[in-house]
């Protein structure tokens, strides 16, 4: 009915834009708030910050501290809303709560959804400055997110309890993008490689590792030393993976960030089902609230999406003969009100 008005010149672009508005708004509050489903029961949708594995760790102290901090961080995306773009320099990453972000290239899409932190890998840069390589847009509904600063970032780090999940992170990005034809596993086989069969080290001084062939070593950050039987030693700087022909043994130091594994480790990780696969959402049924919310179990609403000023009709000057009928509001479940 307000598009109808809209399209028949009766409400300018101000006032479409002002009650659309409310329309979502009131929307994020029956998607998201207490939904009434019968007089006697309420479901109360999870609060974002329980719904994120990289906290779930933490002690109850701890939660509530990070609980408090998480608060101000808390934003909504719309659909279509570039959170990253390609060659512009970046200040924040995002921690996806609930939605779906799309990172389109040139031959694939490749789709992040709850857990996932955007972005990460290039705030973690120490460089000034730095460009994205990638573009990442909200894809077909609703993105709520964590925004992460440099600041936050740095915080995080310096946790002893959320350190090495962060870092687990950084490098699962910094592999993907940088990466990814010297390795076999795809985004969730990556992701269960670092979390479980890697050997994460870090801060260790003067630390020798011994790596045989086909070993990886991947440097996050810091410095290694390659150590050679002529006694002219290699200094080596991130990111770097290296991939092992022979024997080799590199020194750490305190800078020292590394992931090491073996080749069988990455095999053993290939049956882990892939996450960047999820089909086009513009050909699939979006009814489902499991396909945009993977850990939201409530009822979505369908409404129609406000329309771009070049799709609307030119104004009607003779109204008077036009009637004007409430279309039906169509709810999935019939008790929200």
């Amino acid at each position: 009915a307000i598009i109808h008005l809209y399209e028949t010149g009766i409400l300018d672009d101000n006032e479409y834009a002002h009650i659309c508005k409310l329309i979502e708004n009131k929307i994020f509050s029956l998607e998201y708030g207490k939904i009434q489903l019968s007089d006697d029961e309420k479901k109360i949708i999870e609060d974002p910050f329980d719904l994120l594995a990289i906290f779930k760790t933490l002690s109850n102290e701890d939660k509530l501290q990070w609980k408090s901090i998480m608060k101000s961080k808390h934003r909504w995306f719309q659909p279509d809303t570039i959170l990253i773009e390609e060659h512009r320099p970046i200040s924040t990453a995002y921690l996806i709560i609930r939605g779906i972000v799309e990172c389109k290239t040139d031959t694939v899409s490749t789709y992040y959804m709850s857990d996932n932190i955007i972005g990460i890998d290039t705030l973690f840069s120490h460089s000034d400055n730095v460009c994205s390589e990638k573009t990442f847009t909200v894809s077909s509904g609703l993105v709520e997110a964590y925004v992460i600063d440099k600041d936050l970032l740095n915080t995080w780090l310096a946790d002893e309890n959320m350190c090495n999940q962060i870092y687990i992170e950084v490098a699962l990005h910094t592999l993907i993008n940088n990466y990814k034809l010297c390795l076999e596993d795809n985004h969730a086989q990556l992701k269960v490689l670092l979390c479980e069969k890697a050997k994460l080290l870090k801060n260790q001084s003067e630390i020798i590792v011994n790596s045989n062939s086909d070993d990886r070593l991947f440097l996050l950050t810091g410095t290694v030393t390659h150590l050679l039987d002529d006694d002219e030693n290699h200094h080596l700087t991130p990111p770097l993976l290296i991939i092992s022909a022979a024997s080799n043994a590199y020194r750490l130091n305190l800078s020292s960030v590394v992931f090491t594994w073996t080749k069988d480790d990455e095999m053993n990780c290939f049956n882990v089902p892939s996450d960047d696969c999820i089909p086009s959402l513009q050909n699939s049924e979006l009814s489902s609230p499991n396909v945009l919310y993977p850990r939201y179990s409530g009822e979505t609403i369908e409404f129609t999406p406000r329309r771009q000023s070049i799709q609307v009709t030119p104004p009607i000057e003779n109204l008077s003969h036009l009637q004007f009928i409430p279309s039906e509001i169509k709810i999935h479940n019939d008790s929200l009100i």
